[in-house]
């Protein structure tokens, strides 16, 4: 699609509603049990809204950036999480270019998104039961105003995986001269698995990775030259020749901190996916028991074999988690990876340690992302408020594999010493570990 034609423009406005349905109600995640839309959040930035609505919080305003600081200092989303991205893939796409990228802050359950001369920043919280929620502020030096914006954020944040979720996303695009995605080019969607060369595209990348090639830092004048690759800019320390950064609150778009995002991103997702398709599960056999009883040797069978079909469904969505917090299929570098801020520091320093010194927040960035590859969002609201019978099928599932009794191949990346690490860590860190993952081991 030519995101600069007017017309096809409003076509893929107009398929996205007709595809999603109406958000307000008829969304696939606004029936029982999940009712997304009627459901009031408890993210960060619900919490934040009630505040500013109560009069207990008055945030600051700056020139030229607005209330940006002020919210990031309030969501504890650090001023070094900062990517650029200038591909125009966002509502403010009339503002976005090369020369005014949109910046992205992140902390552990908030995504901040802020655009030069923007009426609005963007923002996205994580809800236990709801996954990302969407909101807009808008910045007026009086009386600014934050809203939740469902209606217009989930055309194209509502799937992942083939599920029909509330989500974030982070793309790598080819993108023009200015910025506008190249129509007959892949795009991307990118996470922790996806190969170094298919990420960034679209987006500002500073910091070190040796030969390793990116999308990043580059646009192209035709469909041809992007289709021929061979472009590549990359290993940047500073961006001041391509744009001008003294408008951000940093001059960089830390390749940590992009790493980081596009981890955090995909466990929120996988988190979400698995808790909807829980309650769904839970639902259906809450109804399946409430049905009328009968004798018939007919309908006992199809009780069971709902039944079978039920658990079959939480097993697949307890797999799906351990897969994401264990980084099953996880891309490997092939060079070191070094950050252009302090933020490596800053994400690693607010990790739980246990009695040696280890943290799941601890960085490898020689071959792989995290030292002790079990994610640090284990340890969140959202993962912790997991339907029980769910959350309970993941802790068993996720023994068995720290635990010393897995033999299948597909933790194969996973060493003896990197069980034992995530094992002796969470024992120490992680609190609401079943009883059984503390008896003596046989």
């Amino acid at each position: 699609m030519d995101y600069r034609n007017p017309l096809q423009l409003a076509a893929f406005c107009l398929a996205s509603v007709t595809a999603l349905g109406s958000v307000r109600g008829d969304s696939p995640f606004d029936a029982a049990p999940i009712r997304y839309a009627m459901t009031e959040a408890s993210d960060p930035i619900a919490r934040l809204k009630l505040r500013l609505e109560r009069g207990e919080l008055a945030l600051e305003y700056e020139p030229g950036r607005g209330y940006l600081r002020s919210l990031l200092r309030e969501l504890k989303a650090p001023v070094s999480s900062q990517g650029l991205v200038f591909s125009k893939t966002s509502f403010q796409r009339s503002r976005i270019s090369p020369r005014t990228p949109r910046a992205i802050y992140f902390g552990d359950d908030v995504y901040v998104g802020w655009v030069p001369g923007g009426e609005v920043i963007e923002l996205s919280g994580v809800d236990p039961n709801l996954g990302a929620v969407f909101y807009q502020f808008e910045q007026r030096v009086q009386d600014p105003r934050l809203r939740r914006t469902d209606e217009s954020c989930l055309l194209c944040h509502s799937s992942f995986s083939g599920k029909r979720i509330p989500s974030h996303v982070v793309r790598s695009v080819f993108v023009d001269r200015s910025g506008t995605p190249l129509t007959g080019t892949a795009r991307y969607r990118t996470d922790h698995a996806s190969p170094f060369e298919q990420r960034w595209g679209g987006w500002y990348v500073t910091g070190q990775h040796g030969d390793q090639r990116h999308l990043g830092n580059v646009t192209f004048d035709s469909l041809a030259e992007a289709q021929r690759g061979g472009r590549f800019q990359g290993n940047l320390e500073e961006l001041g020749d391509r744009f001008d950064t003294s408008r951000y609150l940093s001059p960089h778009s830390d390749v940590v901190a992009l790493m980081v995002l596009e981890h955090q991103t995909l466990m929120h997702n996988t988190i979400t996916a698995a808790n909807f398709e829980a309650r769904r599960v839970l639902h259906a056999a809450s109804r399946a028991d409430n049905a009328k009883q009968s004798n018939s040797t007919k309908e006992s069978e199809a009780k069971r074999a709902l039944s079978l079909d039920l658990q079959k469904r939480l097993d697949d969505a307890a797999e799906s988690v351990v897969h994401a917090l264990l980084f099953v299929g996880e891309s490997k570098l092939t060079d070191p990876v070094s950050s252009s801020t302090e933020f490596a520091k800053v994400f690693a320093a607010r990790g739980k340690r246990d009695s040696s010194g280890r943290s799941l927040r601890d960085l490898d960035l020689r071959t792989r992302l995290f030292k002790h590859p079990c994610s640090y969002l284990i340890d969140s609201p959202s993962f912790d408020q997991l339907p029980g019978p769910l959350l309970a099928r993941i802790y068993a599932r996720l023994w068995q594999v720290i635990g010393g009794g897995e033999d299948d191949t597909t933790f194969d990346h996973l060493t003896a010493s990197d069980r034992q690490a995530i094992r002796e860590i969470l024992l120490e860190t992680k609190a609401g570990l079943p009883a059984s993952w503390r008896q003596p081991r046989r």
